[in-house]
């Protein structure tokens, strides 16, 4: 898929699906492997923290390229703990950088921002949990 022809591939959660599900995540680490949930719910707070950052830089410059490349990635880390609806308003933002629209992208980057912090809350409790 070229990027002048990338349309959304992930569809808007509903507001009655969860906020993630690491069920597909722990069957890969395998369920009694506490220490390498912890690592990858760590590694992904950072990346979120990096990422961000490096968003709200290229918005403030207009870098679509960098915009997209930090979308997917969030969007990409997002999907690994099925964080849908993270995942969906990155490839939002994504989408329209990839179409050089960024008349929303403060907007979009604040929705996601809000969305993230939820997911962090919610993976907080999880490492609190281990």
């Amino acid at each position: 898929m070229t990027h002048s022809n990338m349309s959304a591939i992930i569809k808007n959660p509903s507001a009655e699906e969860p906020l993630m599900d690491l069920t597909n995540l722990w069957s890969m680490i395998g369920e009694n492997n506490s220490p390498m949930m912890v690592s990858f719910i760590q590694a992904f707070f950072e990346s979120v923290v990096e990422r961000l950052m490096e968003l709200h830089q290229a918005i403030q410059v207009g870098d679509l390229e960098a915009i997209e490349l930090h979308a997917h990635t969030l969007k990409s880390n997002s999907r690994n703990f099925n964080a849908m609806k993270l995942a969906y308003l990155c490839e939002q933002l994504e989408l329209a950088a990839l179409h050089g629209d960024l008349s929303h992208a403060p907007a979009q980057l604040a929705a996601i921002e809000q969305q993230y912090l939820k997911v962090k809350t919610m993976l907080d409790r999880v490492v609190a949990q281990l």
